[in-house]
């Protein structure tokens, strides 16, 4: 049997029939370590390079430390980490070429129609977003059914593969089925590797986002989280892009630039013009509403009227964007409710908020304060003339007072 000289041991070549045992024993005969990994131990498994830094810098007792070494099984077993993740510089060359998607939820606070789940579709050429908002898991694989007919219909061209993680909404029998049957390539992450799928994973953190700084900046109730989301996916596919050299989605999706003047504050004070049918002569002519967003079927605003509690879609909107001019416009408002006891016309069917006693009607008597009577502090009689009044109450203005037209 031969051996090398090596740090001065002497290394024997040939073969052990001994068993491995997962140690480092395993490498080396009679459990004898060699210097170097030795000292390496004794720093605490410091890496090779700072302890040929070490050496380099002359300090005394240690060996000289080879450039190439052995792996330590216990580095391996206490230092593993995950392998970077590097961009992917793959780009596509048409619409749906290549789709990522995810599903993310549970929401804490359900939205106002009971969602809890939104599912999210990126077209990786255009970058162009779609999002659903779904009650259960359950409902993503009818989701996706519903998204393929219709994004193949309105792009006119189909689906090529779909890139998506590891859930059981998109590895059940029923989804691979689905897509066998339809020609499409399905792409899937390394279980607990979300990385992997950092497009879809990305745009649920920017929508989250963007959704509390909406929600925050107007103070709008939770129960409208959906409808922010909504929003959000809407004004995205309006926003320039690194991916797509700073254009927009819109624009490579459809061929022209999106126009922004329709865009309003989300969860800003309007006023939804009320229809014809539904007036009163003597009524308000609209409702005071919130705004949430933009219509999918019609050019139109999605707003909610909180006194009917209910959703209105309307064109014919008035927006106070501005909280400076909604507390003035509150403070006009209450200004109008000054005869708190006299007789007054009944609306039906749309009050007026705010203003509670309507018109003072003249030949009613009307109650004044001190000041404002004279110092007799007569009250004014049915037979009294309209002059009569005006002198008994001395500082009223009649042009404050409005006027009423006899037959």
């Amino acid at each position: 049997m031969r051996g090398i000289e090596e740090e001065r041991l002497l290394k024997l070549q040939g073969t052990s029939t001994r068993a491995q045992h997962f140690s480092y024993n395993s490498h080396y005969e009679e459990g004898k370590i060699p210097s170097i990994l030795l000292w390496h131990a004794i720093f605490g498994h410091l890496n090779y390079d700072s302890l040929h830094l070490l050496k380099k810098n002359d300090v005394a007792d240690l060996p000289t430390i080879p450039r190439k070494h052995k792996q330590c099984d216990a580095c391996i077993l206490g230092k593993h980490n995950k392998q970077s993740f590097h961009d992917s510089h793959s780009r596509e060359h048409r619409k749906l070429e290549l789709i990522h998607s995810d599903l993310c939820g549970s929401m804490h606070v359900p939205s106002a129609n009971g969602n809890k789940y939104m599912m999210t579709f990126i077209d990786n050429y255009t970058r162009m977003c779609w999002v659903y908002l779904l009650k259960n898991k359950s409902d993503a694989f009818q989701t996706f059914k519903n998204f393929h007919k219709w994004i193949e219909n309105d792009a006119q061209s189909h689906i090529g593969s779909i890139h998506t993680d590891n859930g059981k909404e998109y590895t059940s029998n029923e989804f691979e089925n689905y897509l066998r049957q339809h020609g499409i390539k399905q792409q899937t992450t390394v279980p607990y590797n979300p990385q992997q799928n950092g497009v879809a994973e990305r745009l649920n953190r920017t929508i989250l986002n963007m959704v509390h700084s909406m929600m925050f900046f107007k103070n709008v109730k939770m129960m409208f989280c959906a409808d922010a989301v909504l929003c959000v996916v809407y004004i995205k596919n309006r926003c320039p892009s690194n991916a797509i050299r700073n254009k927009t989605p819109y624009e490579i999706w459809y061929g022209h630039i999106p126009s922004v003047k329709h865009l309003r504050v989300f969860g800003s004070t309007c006023y939804a013009l009320i229809p014809k049918v539904h007036k009163n002569k003597l009524g308000a002519r609209s409702h005071k509403c919130i705004f949430l967003g933009y219509s999918n079927t019609s050019k139109a605003y999605r707003l909610y009227d909180e006194v009917n509690k209910k959703f209105v879609v309307s064109r014919d909107v008035i927006f106070l964007e501005s909280s400076k001019i909604d507390n003035v416009v509150e403070r006009k408002l209450d200004r109008l409710d000054r005869f708190t006891n006299a007789k007054s016309f009944q609306e039906f069917d749309n009050q007026i908020p705010h203003i509670e006693v309507g018109i003072t009607i003249l030949n009613q008597p009307v109650e004044s304060s001190s000041e404002a009577l004279s110092p007799s502090h007569e009250t004014p009689t049915t037979n009294d003339t309209l002059s009569d009044v005006i002198d008994r109450i001395g500082i009223l203005n009649i042009d404050s007072v409005p006027t009423q037209s006899t037959e």
